[in-house]
């Protein structure tokens, strides 16, 4: 035990941290931590923590390579304008900051922080790049990687800080993939949009707009697995993100999608989703946006043992208008979706439908000896 009075003081800022009869590497309060050589915050922070590569000793912090603040005290109040993750081992409690967006990439690459990405930037340490030739837009894109961009784009670069939306790109795609920190990347365009997410440049992928109409939005993508043979679709962004990420799981992106409604809006109506199982059967996914097929099948799931064939019931998919007679689509939600049957009940294999809004697949899939069932449901 020794009796500790310092004046610690950083950026500007003092703050006196006395200590009696105390062993400042034991304590157990928590302080906001300034690493004075690295320019890390540590915030909510107890100084006796230790990890491999990683401590503060009361030596450290007498010496001034470390200084101590109240907990009251936010790394941002001291200049810590970049947020990177949480400190290893400290159960998602002790918050990092540092002062560049490089210097919290460096943090990054040390490994000792969870969930390590950098979500607030400084904005001198960013741009905001503009396709001339692909309607996109990368907000805080990272000033040191402008030599990464696609120079067939044709990029114009501004200061960072100037927002994609004021630029007229109101569609938010989602993030760009496989950048060293989160980049929003934007477009006016559903075409360009849509693209992006098929290709997987941008990941996780979805649609979010100001306008009221475009927010209602959701993509719903395919996915062929070559050795089931099988179709299936999922408006489900996150679920669409790891069959993108995971080859092994065996789902290739078919490129044929389309948009439903993220919410009853317009007079849609549920889309129900079903799944049988790997056992019994069947291995596939079904959609019903019709009330009364999606009752029977809960029904039958109701009656019928998990140890024989059944359509389980995993809830509304996403939202769609119904088909209007004769097969025609109103003008809210002009694009019809297809439905066509693999005859699964005539061949003894699992049953699998293929949903489309194209007309000339559907009509290849009958061609292929695939059953029509026509129009099922009409989709933005």
């Amino acid at each position: 035990p020794f009796v500790l009075s310092i004046l610690f003081s950083v950026f500007g800022l003092s703050l006196v941290v006395a200590a009696k009869d105390v062993d400042v590497s034991k304590s157990t309060v928590q302080y906001t931590i300034t690493d004075n050589r690295l320019l890390y915050c540590y915030q909510t922070l107890s100084p006796d923590f230790v990890i491999p590569g990683f401590d503060i000793p009361a030596g450290d912090i007498r010496a001034g390579s470390y200084t101590l603040y109240a907990p009251t005290t936010k790394c941002l109040d001291l200049g810590f304008g970049v947020y990177t993750g949480y400190l290893l081992g400290t159960q998602l409690n002790t918050r990092v900051y540092a002062v560049t967006t490089p210097s919290a990439l460096a943090i990054c690459a040390r490994g000792i922080i969870e969930n390590c990405a950098v979500v607030q930037t400084n904005p001198a340490d960013t741009v905001t790049a503009i396709s001339q030739v692909t309607d996109r837009c990368y907000e805080t894109y990272p000033r040191a990687d402008i030599a990464l961009l696609p120079p067939q784009d044709q990029f114009q670069i501004l200061a960072g800080g100037v927002s994609c939306l004021s630029l007229g790109k109101t569609l938010l795609v989602g993030y760009l993939a496989n950048s060293r920190q989160r980049v929003p990347v934007y477009s006016a365009s559903e075409s360009v949009a849509i693209r992006l997410c098929e290709t997987g440049a941008v990941n996780p992928c979805s649609f979010v707009s100001n306008d009221a109409a475009q927010k209602a939005r959701i993509l719903v993508s395919e996915f062929f697995n070559p050795t089931l043979n099988r179709y299936f679709r999922t408006a489900d962004p996150s679920e669409t993100a790891y069959l993108r990420a995971t080859p092994a799981a065996g789902e290739n992106s078919t490129g044929d999608n389309f948009f439903g409604y993220s919410v009853a809006t317009n007079g849609a109506r549920g889309v129900c989703r079903f799944y049988g199982s790997v056992s019994p059967g069947p291995n596939s996914h079904f959609f019903t946006l019709d009330p009364q097929e999606c009752a029977a099948l809960r029904a039958a799931e109701a009656t019928t043992p998990a140890t024989q064939k059944r359509w389980n019931y995993e809830g509304v998919s996403f939202y769609a208008l119904a088909p209007e007679t004769g097969g025609a689509c109103p003008p809210l939600a002009p694009n019809k979706v297809y439905r066509a049957y693999n005859r699964g009940n005539e061949t003894g294999k699992d049953s699998n439908h293929r949903f489309t809004a194209n007309q000339s697949t559907y009509e290849s899939m009958i061609a292929n000896g695939w059953k029509g069932e026509g129009v099922v449901m009409c989709v933005p």
